[in-house]
């Protein structure tokens, strides 16, 4: 289970230096994401992330009983598949925050010189840019 408490912190990781990053006016390249971040702002971004954690702890468990109810070469199979999923998705994350936070750093060089533009649809507080 610490593996499931390091997939929270990268999620947490990458939401927050994707927020720090969309402040300084970088946008969001992953579709899915920026459609998140669209309709329901970080919160649901954040509320989407945690659920993948619940969903991976429950994975875990699972694959944790299955293999207590029957053990064998099927349940130390799907054991590992599901440690190396956690895994590599714990240490995609925490590559593509550290990432992020390294281009942060040149952006904030840049940004001194040039803030970057904002639209009105940027600014409006109704949903979809509605007035």
């Amino acid at each position: 289970m610490v593996w499931v408490g390091m997939l929270a912190l990268a999620q947490i990781a990458d939401l927050v230096t994707t927020e720090v990053d969309r402040l300084g006016g970088g946008v969001e390249t992953n579709q899915f994401a920026a459609f998140i971040l669209m309709v329901g702002g970080a919160g649901l971004f954040l509320l989407l992330k945690l659920t993948v954690v619940a969903g991976m702890a429950v994975a875990v468990v699972i694959s944790l009983r299955y293999r207590q109810n029957h053990p064998g070469e099927r349940a130390e199979r799907c054991l590992d598949i599901v440690a190396r999923t956690l895994q590599g998705s714990v240490v995609l994350l925490t590559v593509t925050a550290v990432g992020t936070d390294r281009r942060l750093g040149v952006g904030r060089q840049l940004e001194l010189k040039s803030p970057p533009p904002h639209s009105d649809f940027c600014l409006s507080s109704a949903p979809f840019g509605n007035k």
